[in-house]
């Protein structure tokens, strides 16, 4: 329900489109759309207008019904009710091919990439220009595809593998893909979840291109200081239903954290900390393999927060990987609660009590046809089995973990039979939280926990972590987001697989922690 201020804002902002508004129709114009999942409301009949060479924000918690709206649009899903116009005239969107044609084209957090074709291969699919009887003529494709990448200003080579691109090209290559067509409207979902500062940059650049061009962008994104500085507009969308829709120049950070959340919500803090005598859990001495890690040396103490800080590539994941058993160190030694420690897989690695949560939680941490339970369970099978020694699973033993799970981490789902698919994308991070809690480490690992969550969501995350130091568990949070590393008590910070500096909590601002990952030797 719209707030009394939240309709002033709303009038204001129509207001002022009113007194500006153009001959022509608007490109795109949403009203009143509505959907539900079965008992769930996903849309509760929210509206929006977006112009042709205008960004236009969509923001909301996880849940709120952005996703839900965009798959309308893209012809995923189809509405209840409600009414979607392009150009003035109603359309009824029943396929993907036909939003394509309207010159709709969406790009997913998840990019829907071949990770074995190549970029011009990628780039080709659903591409009809210069077809001959049906067939691609990949001259065609190709020019075209080399074209465009010159307009986003992608230095990617056209023949290499898809999964051999970093994050930030392969992002460009979704990009370049939705331009091969007329595109006229392109929605964005969490573009910059895992890039530089510099490689946000990069992307700024090409929306303000695209926009003076006259492509409209619908910008879904949980970086609110992004949304402030490149949307016109900025629709709120909480519980599937219209908050409003503000000029982003009438907005600041703590106004627009407000309506997505509905109360104030308090900056990442650190809690006080493990004791001077505390018991270190994890020891690594001149730990390497090639390329990315090299000589890394760090201790880890029992109720401590540990951050790692860096820029892509550093070799923040790959530390990680090497931690819980996923690949094999070449060279240096590992000690867990002062023994030697050798995970030979990463299952080994949860049976010695050291568990990591993925980056890339849909593709790594989740089965997201299975269920909650299902997915909670994975991890502590062996104290779900009907008797010690048996080789089968209890499902009543494996609900019942997962329920309290549910409780404990506030998972918002109907049921622990719910598929995991179906959840907002916190509470799919909630689920994969707790199944690695489930299993009780010593060390637990979380890299970028927040990517793709919205800042209700991540308080909660914080507020689990710091929990679970205060009982003792030793963490390690590995993120992109410098801002969120002042719940940790130390932060490291990593450059070209090495440890280069270890700097105190308090120290750990955000301007801090960026010079020093840029810092060569002589300028620390």
């Amino acid at each position: 329900m719209t707030t009394s201020t939240d309709s002033a804002a709303v009038t204001t902002a129509a207001g002022a489109r009113s007194a500006a508004a153009p001959s022509s129709p608007p490109l795109l114009e949403v009203r009143e759309l509505a959907k539900h999942y079965g008992g769930i409301q996903a849309l509760r009949g929210p509206s929006l207008t977006v112009d042709a060479g205008s960004v236009h924000a969509l923001v909301g918690a996880n849940g709120a019904g952005k996703s839900t709206l965009v798959k309308i649009l893209a012809g995923v899903e189809h509405a209840d009710s409600g009414t979607v116009l392009v150009d003035g005239e109603q359309v009824d969107i029943r396929t993907p091919q036909e939003s394509t044609r309207l010159g709709l084209n969406f790009i997913h957090q998840e990019l829907n990439l071949v990770p074995k074709f190549s970029v011009a291969q990628n780039m080709a699919l659903g591409y009809e220009g210069g077809s001959r009887r049906g067939m691609l003529d990949r001259r065609a494709a190709r020019a075209r595809a080399r074209e465009v990448l010159a307009q986003l200003g992608a230095d990617v080579d056209l023949d290499v593998e898809v999964a051999r691109l970093s994050v930030n090209d392969r992002w460009m290559v979704s990009l370049g893909r939705s331009l091969m067509r007329d595109a006229r409207l392109i929605a964005m979902d969490e573009p910059t979840a895992s890039f530089t500062e510099d490689e946000a940059e990069r992307l700024f650049g090409v929306v303000e291109g695209l926009t003076a061009s006259g492509v409209a962008i619908i910008y879904i994104s949980h970086r609110l200081d992004e949304v402030l500085r490149l949307a016109d507009d900025v629709t709120v969308l909480r519980n599937g239903g219209l908050v409003g829709t503000y000029p982003a120049g009438d907005l600041d950070r703590a106004q627009l954290t407000h309506h997505i959340v509905g109360h104030e919500v308090h900056a990442p803090e650190a809690g006080a900390g493990p004791p001077r005598d505390a018991q270190c859990v994890l020891s690594v001495s001149s730990l390497a393999a090639a390329p990315r890690v090299r000589d890394v040396s760090l201790d880890v103490q029992r109720g401590e927060i540990l951050g790692i800080a860096g820029l892509v590539g550093a070799g923040r994941t790959e530390l990680a990987r090497l931690l819980f058993g996923a690949d094999k160190a070449t060279a240096g030694t590992m000690e867990l609660d002062g023994k030697p420690y050798h995970p030979k897989s990463p299952y080994d690695a949860i049976r010695q009590g050291v568990a990591l949560i993925p980056e890339e939680r849909r593709s790594q941490g989740l089965l997201l046809l299975e269920s909650v339970a299902f997915n909670v369970s994975l991890a502590t099978e062996d104290r779900n089995r009907w008797r010690p020694g048996l080789p089968f699973t209890s499902p009543k033993k494996g609900r019942a973990r997962a329920a309290d799970m549910v409780q404990r981490f506030g998972i918002k789902t109907p049921s622990v039979r719910q598929r995991v698919s179906e959840l907002s994308g916190g509470n799919q991070q909630k689920v994969v939280v707790s199944k690695y809690v489930a299993t009780g480490p010593r060390l637990l690992i979380l890299d970028e926990p927040t990517v793709g969550v919205d800042v209700g969501a991540r308080e909660e995350l914080y507020a689990i972590i710091r929990a679970l130091a205060e009982t003792g568990t030793a963490v390690i949070v590995i993120s992109s987001d410098f801002e969120e590393l002042a719940m940790c008590h130390r932060v490291a910070v990593m450059q070209e697989g090495r440890i280069t500096d270890m700097v105190d909590g308090p120290q750990a601002t955000k301007e801090r922690l960026t010079a020093l990952c840029y810092a060569t030797g002589e300028a620390r």
